[in-house]
């Protein structure tokens, strides 16, 4: 577990959705969904 995908998942948790993480990190959402997925 990488401390970014911590954070990565605190973002969605404050953003709400995984598509509003993506936008506002301007990666693929399925990139998200990954990394979310690896947790």
């Amino acid at each position: 577990m990488r401390i970014d995908d911590l954070r990565l998942f605190l973002s969605v948790v404050e953003l709400g959705n995984f598509a509003a993480v993506a936008h506002s990190l301007d990666v693929p959402r399925a990139q998200v969904n990954r990394r979310i997925g690896d947790l």
